[in-house]
């Protein structure tokens, strides 16, 4: 930790008061742009491991044609609904001995159709087993041609995306590349290698993709026939990189970047 100031000396009690003071009326200052309510579980009782009941959220989905539906994937938990905004919530993915799920893509033209993509790209605590269909709003799933047979313990998936123009084609980034599939998940093309950690779409042109690896950011214009890595705005030591967008500003792209040493 770095207690000094820029030339070398410790602050005095005063600056750290003073610090003190700034951080505490900043803390009680609401944002007034959010309006966040806890939806549970409140209370869970404690062991000797944690929290009983709790569990990292790997990815969540909101129906575009419903607002009250929606999706979340645990990394170790499955596929979760909701029909009722969150009061009330059903498992669908029970029944799969791998149930990890890191990745859920909901189609804008079909709310029947779910894509997940298996397994925790975060802590690996569960292997993917590829990525699964649903036609039938999640009460029942099935394998497309990233499946269990051609899917190995050493498999990582992430994000999973819609064409929100075209219904066929749907991304999914992996470690071993992000993968594009032109006819609905039968078969899937990589169109850039090495470990593609998180990715989105541009909204409104789809055709525009934003790809990162542990420490490179890859830009397409073409639908993703070419990336081009673009390096130079990127912090020296930074890594575990994810990438954010919004359909209220298309042309903005969001970077988090971690200090690789510590």
């Amino acid at each position: 930790m770095e207690l000094v100031d820029s030339e070398g000396r410790l602050p005095t009690s005063k600056v750290l008061w003073d610090s003190w003071k700034s951080k505490e009326r900043t803390s009680k200052v609401p944002n007034g742009t959010a309006n966040w309510t806890s939806l549970g579980p409140s209370s869970t009782g404690t062991s000797a491991i944690g929290q009983p009941g709790l569990g990292r959220i790997n990815a969540i989905a909101v129906d575009p044609n419903n607002e009250n539906i929606w999706y979340t994937g645990a990394p170790a938990g499955g596929v979760w609904k909701t029909i009722d905004s969150g009061f009330t919530w059903i498992p669908l993915f029970d029944e799969f001995p791998q149930i990890g799920v890191s990745g859920i893509a909901i189609d804008p033209n079909d709310s029947n159709i779910v894509y997940i993509s298996t397994g925790d790209d975060d802590a690996s605590d569960t292997y993917s087993a590829g990525v699964f269909k649903s036609l039938d709003g999640g009460a029942t799933w099935n394998e497309t041609g990233l499946n269990p047979s051609n899917s190995t313990d050493s498999d990582i998936m992430n994000e999973v995306f819609i064409d929100p123009t075209n219904s066929n084609i749907v991304w999914v980034g992996t470690n071993s590349g992000l993968k594009k599939s032109l006819d609905g998940g039968a078969t899937w093309e990589v169109k850039r290698e090495g470990n593609i950690t998180d990715f989105r779409l541009k909204p409104g042109d789809p055709n525009t993709i934003y790809a990162v690896s542990s420490n490179t950011y890859y830009k397409s214009t073409d639908g993703g026939d070419s990336f081009r890595a673009i390096t130079d705005i990127l912090p020296t030591n930074g890594g575990r990189m994810v990438i954010g967008v919004s359909d209220a500003a298309p042309a903005i792209v969001y970077l988090l970047v971690a200090d690789t040493q510590g």
